[in-house]
């Protein structure tokens, strides 16, 4: 799974938060019956309280010098007119002329330059500048950049799309989804507390209800399940109150992850078997629930049960990354039943797929379950291997705990010992209801999934053995 990080870090914009770059935005109008709450200071932060670095600095640091400089002046000019509509002083409107014929006769990209001009040519006139107009030539631009690997200058046009239309609450809240997806948290949390007050205001309980479980995913992320709890919950009862089925499926996912994760007392399963049936027939996140499930009943011991699901997941996902994350789990649960034929199998699909996988995120936790699984079956060669690659593949400041848990392994198996924690006294036990109805989905017509769009990264939890 991937907390979301869920999420929020591999999985593919739902359609209505890619209606923000497509423009094709739903006109909303505020609400007399529910004003903005008065919190000016919450709402207006990310504008006038800004982090001490210099704004556009990230743009002069990651392109080469042609872009970075004509972009950093496009960022200030745009960031101007969105403090106060160039009220307080502006730009010669010559000198911008001049600006927007530089730009549009340059040697720039064409993405870049019809964006870039456009910009420009709007801001001539300030008082006329059409928000939804600069906006989307931000979110161009943003793109552009993303496409040429320079993340921060990407965030930072998403941020001022934001800004030049600052009611707009999906352009807030993918905003704060892009800083949760580079870990600034800080700013992930302001971005998104402002995303569901705008759209509070002018009624988009769909925006308002995604806002509000980012906030608890975020939490969540950081630790903090006791506020990841109540967001979530609190999303839940909008989805309900107002009939978006589809977010109340997925809401019961995220929900179901932290339950299963933190080990709390409510009916985990019971949140699995709910979000199971708001997503069918075919929503896309159909088979990374079913992973989830899966690998939930692994690491409760229920390898009998897990092994089947996991087993027809693999052509449910496209991504290389997640295939081997699926087959990995596989192997554990096959090594936990004592199969050594299959283990093999399994082995030799995941040992295919190692190269195109060995960038993605979950690379190193995949690994721990693949020499779990070699550690079941006695197979100590195979383990070690397992797990000094995975104590290899978790450099990151984020990937800590699974550098420690690899590590830990490792040490478990030179002294000839077991490390992974199943309580191998349920390994046998049969399938339930939601087993045989997520075998029967996955094995049929296999359109429930085809177009997952996320990792499926294994939870992490106390007592989930990762």
């Amino acid at each position: 799974m991937c907390p979301d990080a869920a999420y929020h870090c591999g999985k593919r914009q739902p359609e209505r938060v890619q209606a923000v770059t497509t423009g094709t935005l739903p006109i909303l109008r505020a609400s007399k019956r529910n004003p903005l709450p008065d919190a000016p200071l919450e709402l207006c932060d990310p504008v006038t309280l800004p982090a001490g670095d210099v704004p556009g600095e990230r743009v002069l640091a990651e392109l080469d010098p042609e872009h970075a400089v004509m972009l950093f002046d496009v960022l200030r000019a745009a960031s101007l007119w969105a403090a106060d509509d160039g009220a307080a002083g502006w730009y010669d409107p010559k000198l911008l002329r001049r600006w927007e014929k530089a730009i549009l006769t340059g040697h720039l990209d064409e993405h870049l330059r019809s964006a870039a001009g456009v910009l420009i040519g709007e801001l001539v006139h300030p008082e006329t500048s059409d928000p939804r107009q600069l906006s989307m030539c931000c979110l161009q631009i943003s793109e552009w950049a993303l496409g040429r690997g320079a993340v921060e200058t990407s965030i930072e046009f998403n941020r001022l799309a934001a800004l030049v239309w600052p009611t707009n609450a999906r352009l807030a809240y993918v905003t704060g989804r892009r800083y949760g997806s580079v870990c600034r948290f800080k700013d992930s949390d302001i971005w998104l507390r402002r995303a569901a007050r705008i759209a509070r205001w002018y009624a988009d309980w769909e925006a308002f209800a995604d806002a509000l479980t980012s906030i608890g995913m975020l939490a969540y992320r950081q630790g903090n399940i006791p506020r990841a709890r109540s967001f979530l919950d609190r999303a839940l009862r909008v989805a309900r109150r107002r009939g978006l089925r589809q977010l109340e499926g997925e809401i019961l996912h995220d929900r179901f992850t932290v339950a299963f994760t933190s080990n709390e007392k409510t009916d985990a399963e019971a949140l699995a078997r709910a979000a199971y049936q708001r997503y069918l027939p075919s929503h896309e996140r159909l088979p990374a629930l079913a992973y989830d499930i899966a690998y939930y009943w692994l690491t409760r011991g229920y390898a009998a049960r897990a092994l089947p699901v996991l087993r027809l997941l693999r052509a449910h996902f496209p991504q290389p990354a997640a295939q081997f994350q699926v087959l990995c789990a596989s192997a554990r649960a096959a090594g936990a039943l004592h199969d050594r034929t299959a283990f093999r199998a399994i082995w030799a699909e995941a040992n295919d797929l190692m190269y195109v996988a060995q960038s993605s995120p979950v690379f190193g936790i995949a690994l721990i379950d693949l020499g779990y699984g070699a550690a079941h079956l006695g197979d100590w060669v195979h383990a070690e291997a397992a797990f000094l690659r995975a104590a290899k593949a978790a450099p990151g400041k984020d990937q800590g705990e699974d550098r420690l848990l690899a590590e830990a392994a490792l040490e478990a198996v030179r002294r000839r010992e077991n490390p992974d924690p199943l309580p191998l006294r349920r390994v046998e036990a049969e399938t339930t209801e939601l087993g045989r109805a997520l075998v029967l989905h996955l094995s049929g017509s296999g359109s429930a999934g085809n177009a997952a769009g996320r990792d499926v990264r294994p939870p992490q939890g106390p007592g989930g053995g990762q």
